[in-house]
């Protein structure tokens, strides 16, 4: 079975962090519905019984909640998380083009057009249009079926349907990169989750 990023991270390390910054959805008074709205929990999914209940052992001093109650509490987010993905799955694909321009302000036009090379060259006449000296940008996605496709005139590439990359609940666990340091320390992520597919792919002749 390949690694997960559960596998491989410090469980009790994600969860002592989730009680340090999320301690206002405690103090809040609803931690119950907090953590089923996906507060107070690890950025990625544990679907193992042991580190669910690590986590639920570091939790329950903050929140005063027995650990038993805790991971029944966790396995309710999972469930809404995994329901929340079906419904993605079979969304119906619908592409946009979003176009900021100096006369007409911010803008999203809906389009036939699926197929990301053909939608980048939508976007590149329009930017090379006959108004294009107030073209300030332009792009398009295509969101449905489980995934989303984002890019513009010059690239695109393929994400999970929640739109991140990296994305811990739905990427392949890879090796923490400078580039992803502001997002995720590397002290506490070793490694993060990279979509497969998500690396730019460039439009040809750009």
């Amino acid at each position: 079975m390949e690694k997960r990023l559960e596998d491989i991270l410090d469980i009790r390390a994600h969860a002592e962090e989730c009680a340090r910054s999320d301690a206002f959805y405690i103090e809040a008074g609803e931690t119950r519905r907090n953590i089923v709205r996906g507060r107070l929990v690890p950025d990625f999914p544990l679907r193992d019984e042991e580190h669910i209940r690590v986590w639920s052992e570091v939790l329950s001093p903050y929140t005063g909640i027995d650990p038993y109650e805790l991971g029944c509490i966790y396995r309710t987010f999972l469930v809404r998380m995994d329901e929340e993905e079906e419904r993605a799955k079979a969304s119906p694909e619908e592409a946009v083009i979003y176009l900021a321009c100096r006369l007409c302000g911010r803008r999203e036009i809906k389009v036939e057009e699926r197929d990301p090379e053909k939608l980048a060259a939508i976007c590149a006449s329009m930017a090379a249009g006959t108004h294009k000296e107030y073209v300030r940008h332009i792009s398009f996605c295509v969101y449905g079926r489980g995934t989303v496709i984002e890019g513009d005139a010059n690239r695109w590439r393929r994400l999970c349907w929640c739109g991140r990359s990296p994305c811990p609940w739905h990427g392949v666990p890879t090796p923490n990169q400078p580039e992803w340091y502001d997002r995720f320390d590397p002290r506490l992520w070793p490694w993060v989750g990279v979509v497969p597919g998500s690396e730019w792919n460039p439009i040809k002749g750009t």
